[in-house]
């Protein structure tokens, strides 16, 4: 073929390709899929940059369903929580994650650094990895450390207290080792009363309700129950007693302890109530496990997951 004929089938062939992956990034459509999201975490466009202050973040306008892990007292450093960090990411292989959440005690003993790569890095290195957002509290062996500031940079906390907003949700997360703060507490009156997301997530350690080794938290149900009530929060999550229990909604708030990340697990049972506690609805005290929320702008759905992949719990919250 003269060489003249092989430039102009070169370069109509250019211009083709050049039309058709034009055509695709209209549409949406990279190399990942559809979404044009990773397989992996979220879609940039939904978490973006950790903001410094804590302060919300994008939001995501095509209504899709958003994923969230919840772990609390993993940071164990044995088989116990290498089966659930495997169950979450051979899970999430499957669904939307878009956050990992954390209820504290993520690194045992002391929250010291040089328990960091067996408590964090070696079972969840991949969540880094995979560019998923990170959204964690301190719990009580957390701050044994130097008030746990090495662990607050390992797990990408801006404060002890702070706020994310990960699609249709807003995470408010509050240190419960410091519940009488007039610092912290002024502060959530005013996350709470500003413009929120569909749906507000509390998270901290020391639960509000529990019925177990770990009862329910005075001051808590002192102080920050209330400000849930008047301000419409719709779920709570805890850890520190090593079991799961989901309680009854109380004043619109649903209450669940998820402790059992991997720690030696504590038994729970209604004998074990304090007076004022309701009756949980669900109780595992037998399982190393996660909870995994499915939320929409109009639905937020749980299944409390075990380290073997078995469904123990499983709830849904109606939209306000």
């Amino acid at each position: 073929m003269p060489s003249h004929a092989r430039f102009v089938l070169a370069l109509v062939a250019a211009l083709v390709l050049s039309a058709a992956l034009a055509a695709c990034d209209a549409a949406g459509v990279g190399p990942h899929g559809a979404s044009g999201a990773p397989s992996w975490g979220a879609s940039p466009a939904v978490s973006g940059p950790r903001s410094p202050s804590g302060s919300p973040e994008a939001t995501d306008s095509r209504g899709r369903e958003f994923g969230f892990a919840v772990i609390g007292d993993f940071g164990s450093k044995d088989d116990a929580e290498d089966a659930v960090a495997d169950e979450i990411r051979e899970w999430a292989g499957h669904r939307p994650l878009d956050g990992l959440v954390t209820t504290g005690d993520n690194v045992y003993e002391s929250g010291g650094p040089e328990d960091f790569q067996e408590a964090w890095s070696g079972p969840y290195g991949w969540v880094d990895e995979g560019g998923i957002p990170l959204v964690a509290a301190l719990g009580n062996h957390d701050i044994e450390t130097d008030g746990g500031q090495a662990e607050m940079a390992l797990l990408h906390m801006p404060n002890r207290w702070y706020a994310r907003r990960i699609g249709p949700v807003e995470l408010v997360v509050l240190d419960s080792n410091d519940v009488g703060n007039e610092e912290q507490l002024a502060w959530l009156r005013d996350q709470l009363s500003a413009e929120r997301a569909p749906w507000t997530v509390v998270v901290f350690h020391h639960p509000a309700f529990s019925c177990g080794f770990h009862p329910s938290t005075p001051t808590v149900d002192e102080l920050w129950m209330p400000v849930f009530a008047q301000a419409g929060v719709d779920l709570v999550l805890n850890g520190h007693d090593h079991n799961y229990q989901r309680f009854p909604s109380t004043d619109g708030v649903t209450y669940v302890v998820d402790g059992a990340g991997g720690k030696d697990l504590y038994p729970a049972s209604p004998a074990f109530c304090p007076r004022g506690t309701p009756t949980p609805e669900s109780i595992d005290d037998q399982d190393h496990l996660f909870l995994y929320l499915e939320v929409t702008r109009s639905r937020l759905a749980g299944r409390a997951v075990t380290a073997s992949g078995e469904v123990v719990d499983s709830f849904e919250l109606d939209g306000r």
